[in-house]
């Protein structure tokens, strides 16, 4: 087994704990061969230094603490490399809650809704793509216009919003815009 392969895992778990391919990767970083690195990751599970039933599980409960969804601790363990089988172990471990509750309580339990992202210039980040995805993962409708687009949109629209979601830079353009019956909110408050 080469020496310098071992030396850097220890190094890397010394720090904290990893999943298997992140071991990989962190080694393949620092210059060791896929081999070597291989060989060093059999070694440690071996071991069960490196375990990833167990890592998966830190995950879980660490992600669960923060508030995060099952879909977000799911997006977490495939970042980390953790095998699906894994997942479902793992995921069992998690209060029985909704996703939309926990992550979105503002919006949440909305019978009809209309959301409308502004976009202030035209750009899509991860929170308003998250955004979307719950809303639509719990068949509610969203409408998209830009911040110059809001009084518009508005009168085009059958049924009021029940709530405006904008950027926090356009708030008060688009606070301009929106009735005051209308509640207006930033994607900064909804993923704090």
């Amino acid at each position: 087994m080469n020496d310098e392969a071992r030396q850097q895992a220890l190094k890397i778990l010394e720090r904290r704990d990893v999943s298997r391919k992140m071991l990989l990767d962190k080694l393949t970083e620092k210059g060791i061969s896929c081999a070597d690195a291989e060989e060093v990751a059999d070694w440690l599970c071996g071991l069960g230094v490196v375990n990833d039933e167990r890592f998966a599980g830190l995950v879980v409960r660490h992600y669960a603490a923060k508030g995060y969804g099952k879909r977000r601790i799911c997006d977490e363990l495939y970042r980390r490399g953790i095998d699906r089988e894994l997942w479902d172990a793992a995921l069992d471990e998690l209060p029985e809650t909704d996703d939309m509750a926990t992550a979105f309580p503002m919006i949440y339990g909305m019978q009809t809704f209309h959301a409308m992202e502004l976009l202030v210039r035209g750009a899509v980040n991860a929170s308003k793509e998250q955004t979307l995805r719950e809303l639509l993962d719990h068949h509610m409708t969203a409408v998209v216009c830009q911040d110059t687009e809001v009084r518009a949109t508005l009168s085009l629209l059958a049924v009021k919003p029940k709530l405006v979601i904008t950027d926090s830079q356009a708030f008060g353009r688009v606070s301009a815009d929106v009735p005051e019956d209308i509640p207006l909110t930033s994607f900064s408050i909804l993923m704090a």
